[in-house]
C-alpha cells in the first residue's frame, strides 16, 4: 500500500547541548498527511540511538536499523530491529544467532522486486575501532529473520576503519 509510509528519527540537533536523542519511529497510513508515533523500539538500551534506516517488508514486517555517527556526539553502537505487527512491538535481531552480528547498522535497503530480500550495512559493534571483524553487508532473503555476510570480497583493508557503510540497489 503505498499510503503506508514509516519514518524514524535520529537526533533532533547536531549541537551536542540541543534537541536531545531521537529514536522515534512514526507511521502514516494516507500518504504523509497525518502520523503517529508507533515507539521508540520497546524502551531498550538502543531506542535513545538515531533511526539509520526503516525498511518495509511486507505482510506488517517492518525493520529498523539504529547506530551509526551523529555529528557532535561520540560514537555509538547500534542494532537492527524486526517487528510482524507493522511496528507496534520489536525484537532485537542483531547478536541474536539469526547471523547478524550486534553493531550499528548504518544502512538497510530492500529489493524493490522482492521486499523480503534486504541487505543491511553493519559498521561494527564499536564504531571506530579499526579491526572489529563484524563491518561488512549482510543479506536477509526472508524478511530479516535470518542473515548471512556478503561482504567477504570486499577487502578487509576498505572495510576495517569504516565509520559509516552505505547500501544501494542498481537495476
Amino acid at each position: 500500500d503505498s499510503n503506508v509510509l514509516f519514518a524514524g528519527t535520529g537526533s533532533f540537533s547536531s549541537a551536542v547541548s540541543l534537541g536531545g536523542p531521537g529514536g522515534y519511529i512514526y507511521k502514516s497510513t494516507n500518504g504523509g498527511d497525518t502520523w503517529s508515533v508507533l515507539s521508540r523500539l520497546g524502551g531498550t538500551d538502543e531506542a535513545i540511538q538515531p533511526i539509520s534506516a526503516i525498511v518495509p517488508a511486507g505482510n506488517q514486517v517492518v525493520l529498523a536499523a539504529t547506530g551509526g555517527p551523529t555529528p557532535g556526539e561520540p560514537p555509538r553502537n547500534g542494532a537492527l530491529f524486526r517487528s510482524v505487527d507493522d511496528g507496534l512491538n520489536w525484537t532485537k535481531v542483531s547478536g541474536s544467532g539469526a547471523g547478524l552480528p550486534d553493531g550499528a547498522v548504518t544502512d538497510l535497503i530492500a529489493d524493490p522486486d522482492n521486499p523480503t530480500l534486504i541487505y543491511a550495512a553493519v559498521a561494527g559493534e564499536f564504531l571506530g575501532e579499526p579491526d572489529d571483524a563484524n563491518k561488512g553487508v549482510y543479506r536477509s532473503s526472508d524478511a530479516g529473520q535470518t542473515w548471512s555476510e556478503q561482504s567477504t570480497a570486499i577487502p578487509n583493508s576498505a572495510r576495517k576503519n569504516a565509520v559509516r557503510i552505505r547500501l544501494a540497489i542498481h537495476d
